[in-house]
């Protein structure tokens, strides 16, 4: 998991006419759900409306990964509608009965493009370290919730940074940092640490070693410096932040050479 950045109101144009016209229907869903909820019915949530967004956000905002364990699109197992917060029930750890969190179905910070693996592993999961909330209180914040509850899971648009949480090897595997328990849980909860997970890291972090040979050489042989060598080459990789570690590793091996003379010196 990485730290996204988006704010909606910084869109224009057409993006944020659909922008509006979603919000709309997010609106109007969640004024349909409390009418049930106020008439005693049966909840019945409108799929389509989270459908929608998740299928924009994974294209104009997650550059096409999964918002949890940042793997690229694979064929059909990609995106799926994934709520932060389960919408219609949740899986306590104290094995009480919470009927999920039906007035965040439509709020768009509790909906995530995710894919099929990590989707499936966290299912109705949400460990929190403080209070459970059963119903909304009125026109509380998420903020004030997040204070409340204290949720254990890490969120890539909101909350404290995943990296600070999470670090990994150089061998694709990953870790909680300074022995975070949110970072633990995160792991845990999403199987982050799951085999085949752990290949695709370690080969993304294989290409990327041998990218920076290269470019290393090239600084070296062209006199160039190391940033104009690189480029922008790295940018919109999947697994950026475990990349990063064997990266500044190898950058490390390089450093003597460049120290000779020849570029500059990359940053520790």
């Amino acid at each position: 998991m990485r730290r996204v950045r988006f704010d909606p109101s910084e869109l224009a144009g057409e993006d944020a006419a659909w922008w509006e016209s979603w919000e709309r229907r997010a609106s109007n869903g969640l004024t349909e759900l409390k009418r049930q909820r106020a008439a005693g019915e049966e909840v019945k949530f409108n799929g389509g409306i989270w459908k929608q967004l998740k299928e924009w956000l994974f294209e104009h905002v997650f550059e096409k990964r999964c918002a949890y364990c940042d793997g690229k699109s694979a064929g059909q197992s990609f995106p799926r509608g994934e709520h932060w917060r389960p919408k219609g029930g949740v899986a306590d750890e104290d094995g009480g009965a919470h009927p999920g969190y039906w007035w965040l179905a439509y709020e768009w910070t509790n909906l995530l493009p995710s894919c099929e693996r990590c989707n499936s592993k966290k299912s109705t999961q949400f460990p929190i370290a403080a209070t459970r909330t059963f119903e909304p209180e009125e026109d509380e914040t998420l903020e004030a919730l997040d204070q409340r509850e204290q949720p254990l899971l890490l969120h890539p648009l909101r909350g404290s940074d995943p990296g600070e949480h999470l670090t990994f090897d150089e061998f694709g595997g990953i870790f909680e940092r300074d022995e975070s328990r949110r970072g633990a849980e995160t792991i845990r909860v999403l199987g982050l640490d799951r085999d085949d997970l752990e290949d695709e890291r370690r080969e993304a972090q294989k290409a990327a070693v041998a990218l920076v040979d290269k470019v290393a050489a090239e600084a070296c042989l062209g006199n160039k410096t190391f940033a104009e060598a690189a480029g922008d080459q790295l940018e919109g990789t999947p697994f950026v932040d475990a990349i990063k570690v064997a990266v500044a590793r190898r950058l490390d091996e390089h450093r003597e050479r460049f120290e000779q003379g020849i570029g500059e010196p990359p940053p520790a």
